[in-house]
């Protein structure tokens, strides 16, 4: 029989996903909907989206959503092409696929498993460690654009000259250097991961414990190739994000909007959420950030913190929910068992 001590960890889980889930939609009611004259704002919108230019503008931010994703396509087709030969159009279609899956799994995991049954003869499990590697390289760019833009914000926002002599401003920076380094040697040295095979002693890790030999399939030079298309990505989504501020009326400067942005990508990626839920806590953490920049000058107001929300709901809604439909149609071409 198993013991109920077990499911203590997984509740523990459940609770403090929803307790931000919570905390997240609180905030944001709190700073905008909460407000009394939110009808007056949303006329304000009503007149924005009369105008032609508001559409034409929503129109290129639509295409640099195509753009996003045909880059994640083009980079798995490379990863996957190790394992089986698979045309772009398979690949759009599995990725797309992935993301429908992932709307209902913890921090998106899901793509993982949803891109990878599309395949005709290559193993499930190669497919899915070969995808955790694109993973990676969009993971690095994130954690290394975050950190720094975390240093930059730190050191604008808050006073270091009182702490630690003054060191403290040496100490971050030195910090970063080193981490972004240690994160790019583990990227470029995933190969590791498949000498482990022979000391992996866990139960659960057995079945997959030989398909670890993938990490070594590819060579800094492809991993360098991978990562290039990440970063391409990350500048792709983040002018999306800035787009979308200016079109609401969220008026930054280039170089502190890309920070906040940046910022904002770096704390989603360390919290633990689910697509639906990560609408609210990215919009939560928009207006914490970015109104900060406008509180700085006293410049914050209803009119911003719904500007930042709407921005971060429509980037959602392109980015993810958009994409989403569309795989629920390439779901169905998914085989999960073979003959």
């Amino acid at each position: 029989m198993m013991n109920k001590n077990t499911n203590i960890p997984r509740i523990y889980n459940i609770i403090i996903r929803l307790l931000i889930v919570i905390f997240a939609y609180l905030f944001i009611y709190k700073q905008v909907f909460y407000k009394k004259e939110l009808h007056s704002l949303l006329h304000e919108f009503e007149d924005l989206f009369r105008t032609g230019n508001f559409f034409i503008q929503l129109g290129f931010i639509i295409v640099l959503m195509l753009i996003n994703w045909s880059l994640e396509t083009f980079k798995w087709k490379y990863l996957i092409q190790k394992i089986e030969r698979i045309r772009f159009g398979s690949s759009f279609k599995a990725v797309m696929s992935g993301i429908t899956v992932s709307t209902f799994t913890p921090n998106r995991v899901g793509e993982y498993f949803g891109r990878v049954f599309i395949f005709k003869q290559a193993n499930y499990w190669d497919g899915i460690l070969i995808t955790i590697i694109g993973s990676m390289s969009q993971l690095l760019v994130t954690l290394i654009t975050g950190i720094f833009a975390l240093l930059f914000f730190v050191l604008h926002y808050f006073d270091l000259q009182q702490f630690f002599f003054g060191y403290a401003r040496i100490g971050l920076v030195f910090s970063a250097i080193v981490l972004s380094f240690f994160l790019i040697f583990l990227y470029f040295n995933v190969s590791l991961l498949s000498s482990l095979q022979n000391r992996l002693k866990w139960n659960w890790i057995r079945r997959i414990k030989r398909h670890l030999r993938v990490f070594s399939l590819y060579t800094n030079r492809q991993l360098a190739k991978v990562l290039f298309l990440s970063i391409m990505r990350y500048c792709v989504f983040s002018i999306q994000f800035y787009l979308l501020l200016k079109l609401f009326g969220v008026n930054l400067p280039l170089s502190d909007g890309l920070m906040f942005i940046s910022l904002i990508f770096f704390v989603m990626t360390i919290i633990p959420t689910i697509a639906l839920s990560e609408l609210g806590i990215r919009g939560s953490i928009a207006i914490y950030f970015i109104g900060m920049y406008f509180d700085k000058f006293s410049l914050l107001n209803e009119q911003i913190n719904l500007g930042i929300l709407t921005a971060s709901v429509m980037l959602w809604l392109i980015n993810l929910a958009i994409p989403a439909l569309i795989g629920s149609f390439f779901v169905f071409n998914l085989k999960f068992f073979r003959r």
